[in-house]
């Protein structure tokens, strides 16, 4: 298990194919100034779309 806390380092452990990452949100509160750490992106949806 690795944690990332930017996006540049999250590829590089996705592409070393560890099994587990955690990601933190702290960089993105102090650097970015995003009040809260609830909002979060989704690289996959949840349930596929339907035309």
């Amino acid at each position: 298990m690795l944690t990332a806390y930017t996006c540049p380092v999250a590829r590089s452990i996705e592409e070393a194919w560890v099994l587990i990452m955690l990601v933190g949100d702290t960089v993105g509160m102090v650097e970015m100034g995003i009040e809260s750490s609830v909002t979060y992106f989704e690289r996959w949806p949840a349930k596929p779309e339907i035309r």
